[in-house]
């Protein structure tokens, strides 16, 4: 064990030291080999005493990546992974459910994240799984040739790397030097988060599922430069969940070229002795004949196929107003922004 101080850790939110200190346990104990980890978790865990691997096809709410632990009292844990189109993906969500499992394991950890109130200690414990399996999935003598806090960066992270975007994104956040606080996120190109995460709790990082058209816009222009990459003002601004949005942020943005994705670093646009910019989103209905402005936060939700927020009181959204475009080959509908380039549409068939 490093004989770290959890509760001095806990206190200064150094979630990555944290991990440190729980992976060097679980070694000591012998309860897994955390070398194995890294190279294959679902073999590392085959035969475990104490946790069993199981895969489902439903999907885990809150939780920050596709798969969920489940303590079992007199009886095995389980870990259920949502299975992802890659095994990297899949490693990472393996190992972040084993983060869990790890933190239950050591009573001066758990009465420390049970001191927390219920919402705090939810997400102290999502944000050291995360740690823990970023520790567990990349060495951070490699991850330092690279600049962690540059979306273009990360990118070239990614592809030297096997580990999942989301592994490469939290490492960024747990390893970098900034002096300046920022969000790495993972976003598909209509704008939707896949994982995101903040290096400072003074910045909010947006929540997963969420579409932010002011990233799709920037992932638009990228597609049109020859790096695969923008930087500028996040116009519109950056939605949260209650329908705010927050106007003063500056984005990077690059592409990954394997899949519909992008990593994207978002920072304030003035650093020092300044106030955020905080805005209510007003939508029109989409709707002609009801035609009413609302404000965003009222809205029972977003439209997973056009983004826009629906009408509190028609229910429509913008689809009625967006012209559809299909797919010459499948017949499938393009998303917006495989409509805005048909390059970027992978016929499932």
């Amino acid at each position: 064990m490093t004989g770290a101080d959890l509760g001095a850790l806990l206190a200064q939110h150094d979630y990555r030291s944290i991990a440190i200190e729980l992976l060097e346990r679980e070694t000591d104990r012998g309860a897994v080999d955390t070398a194995a980890l890294a190279n294959s978790p679902e073999y590392a865990l085959h035969d475990h005493p104490e946790v069993e691997l199981e895969y489902t096809l439903t999907p885990a709410p809150g939780c920050s990546v596709f798969g969920v632990y489940r303590h079992r009292p007199g009886a095995k844990a389980v870990i259920l992974v949502h299975p992802s189109l890659t095994d990297m993906r899949d490693n990472f969500t393996i190992l972040h459910e084993y983060g869990h499992h790890a933190q239950r394991q050591y009573p001066d950890w758990v009465d420390l994240r049970y001191q927390l109130s219920s919402r705090a200690g939810d997400l102290v414990e999502e944000l050291v799984s995360d740690a823990f399996a970023a520790e567990a999935l990349l060495p951070a003598d490699k991850a330092m040739l690279f600049r962690l806090d540059s979306a273009e960066s990360l990118r070239d992270y990614y592809a030297h790397s096997r580990a999942s975007r989301a592994a490469i994104a939290m490492r960024s956040i747990t390893l970098s030097n900034s002096t300046t606080a920022f969000v790495v996120a993972v976003i598909d190109l209509d704008g939707r988060v896949y994982f995101a995460r903040s290096s400072d709790d003074g910045l909010f990082a947006p929540a997963r599922g969420l579409a932010q058209p002011a990233l799709a816009a920037l992932a638009s222009d990228a597609l049109r430069s020859e790096t695969q990459s923008v930087r500028g003002p996040v116009v519109g601004g950056l939605l949260t969940t209650t329908g705010l949005t927050r106007n003063d942020l500056v984005a990077e943005l690059a592409l990954d070229p394997t899949a519909p994705y992008a990593f994207v670093v978002l920072r304030s646009e003035n650093t020092y002795g300044h106030q955020p910019r905080w805005a209510v989103e007003v939508v029109d209905c989409g709707n002609i004949s009801c035609g009413i402005e609302f404000e965003a936060r009222s809205s029972p939700g977003q439209c997973r196929a056009c983004t826009t927020f629906r009408c509190p009181e028609c229910g429509s959204c913008d689809c009625s107003q967006r012209k559809a475009s299909y797919c010459p080959d499948c017949t499938l509908e393009y998303t917006a922004a495989e409509a805005a380039d048909p390059r970027r549409h992978e016929c499932p068939w």
